[in-house]
C-alpha cells in the first residue's frame, strides 16, 4: 500500500498504527496509512514547553521526548500531547531515551567531555561512557552526534565516520562498516576548503553519507563526484544496485515506482518493522509502504 505524505519531513517509530513525524519544525503523531494527525507536541517558540527546533523526536513507553539542542532542553509529553516536564541540557547536546529511565546523551565533536556520548538517567547520573573515539574537530562547523533508530535498533554513526554502531544502555557494538578503501576522504581534505574544491570529487564525502536498512538490505547514499545510490546485501556484502546521478536529466534517479500514472524515482529514508518510507531525489515528496 502506498500513500503520498507531506513535504520536508522526518520520521521516528511509535507503534504499528502511527508514526512520530517532524514537518515544518512541528512535531506530530500521525495515523498510518490515512495520515490523520493524532497528537501535536508543543509548538515552536521560546516559552515553556516550546522549542526553537526539533533536534530529536523519540518515544519511550508512554512518553514522547523532544530535544531542542539550540536552546539546551528536552521536553517530555504524553502520547496525546499533554506537556509533562522540561529537562535542562547543555546547548548542542543531543539526548533521547534508549531504555526506560536511561538516555543517550550525545556530545558534539570537540566537546570538553572528550567522548561521543554517555548513557545517563534523567537526573544526569552517568552509567556508561562511549569508547568510540570522536573525530578531532578542526573547523568552525559544529558536528552534532545523535542516536537514531534504524531497523528497530538504536544506532549512532559518529559524525564524519563511515561506521554505524548499535547502542544499548549496557554496550555499543560495531554494526555496519562500509569499506571505503582508497576512497575514504582524508581529514585534511575535509578541513581545507581549497583542497576540498580541488580533490573532493576523488573521495566519498564524510559529510554526505547516509544508510537506511530494511529487510537485510542496506540502502547507501553518498557523494563522490555526483550522488551515488547503492544497495548492499548485508549477509553477503554483494552490491545489488548501483547508480551515479550527476544531474536531474540522468535517465535513472533511484528506484522506479509507478504512482498516479507517472514513474517516480525514489530512495528509502526510513524503515522499521512496520513501514518503509521513500522520498524522491529532492525529498519534496514522500511515499509510505506498509510491510506485510
Amino acid at each position: 500500500e502506498i500513500d503520498t505524505l507531506c513535504r520536508s519531513a522526518s520520521f521516528s517509530p511509535c507503534d504499528g498504527q502511527s508514526l512520530l513525524m517532524c514537518a515544518d519544525n512541528q512535531a506530530f503523531r500521525v495515523g498510518v496509512p490515512d495520515g490523520k494527525i493524532l497528537a501535536t507536541y508543543g509548538r515552536p517558540g521560546r516559552g515553556p514547553m516550546e522549542y526553537t527546533g526539533v533536534g530529536t523526536l523519540d518515544r519511550m513507553e508512554g512518553e514522547v521526548f523532544i530535544t531542542d539542542y539550540q536552546v539546551g532542553k528536552e521536553l517530555v509529553f504524553d502520547l496525546d500531547g499533554k506537556p509533562l516536564r522540561s529537562l535542562e541540557l547543555e546547548r548542542l547536546v543531543m539526548q533521547g531515551p534508549v531504555a526506560p529511565g536511561k538516555f543517550f546523551r550525545g556530545y558534539p565533536n570537540g566537546h570538553k567531555k572528550g567522548c561521543l556520548y554517555e548513557i545517563v538517567d534523567e537526573a544526569g547520573t552517568v552509567y556508561r561512557t562511549s569508547r568510540i573515539p570522536p573525530v578531532e574537530a578542526k573547523n568552525p562547523i559544529i558536528q552534532l552526534n545523535g542516536c537514531v533508530t534504524i531497523d528497530g535498533r538504536y544506532v549512532i554513526s559518529p559524525q564524519l565516520s563511515y561506521d554505524f554502531y548499535t547502542v544499548t544502555e549496557t554496550e555499543e557494538r560495531l554494526w555496519i562498516h562500509v569499506h571505503t578503501g582508497q576512497y575514504a576522504q582524508p581529514l585534511e581534505v575535509l578541513w581545507d576548503l581549497q583542497l576540498k574544491g580541488l580533490e573532493g570529487d576523488r573521495y566519498i564525502s564524510r559529510e554526505d553519507f547516509r544508510v537506511t536498512v530494511s529487510g537485510g538490505l542496506a540502502f547507501v547514499r553518498y557523494f563522490m563526484g555526483g550522488l551515488h545510490e547503492v544497495i548492499y546485501d548485508l549477509k553477503t556484502g554483494r552490491i545489488l544496485f548501483n547508480i551515479k546521478i550527476t544531474n536531474l536529466e540522468d535517465p535513472i534517479l533511484g528506484l522506479p515506482v509507478e504512482h498516479g500514472g507517472k514513474t517516480w524515482y525514489v530512495w528509502p529514508v526510513y524503515s522499521d518493522e512496520h513501514f518503509l518510507i521513500c522520498s524522491d531525489l529532492n525529498e519534496e515528496h514522500f511515499w509510505l509502504f506498509t510491510k506485510e
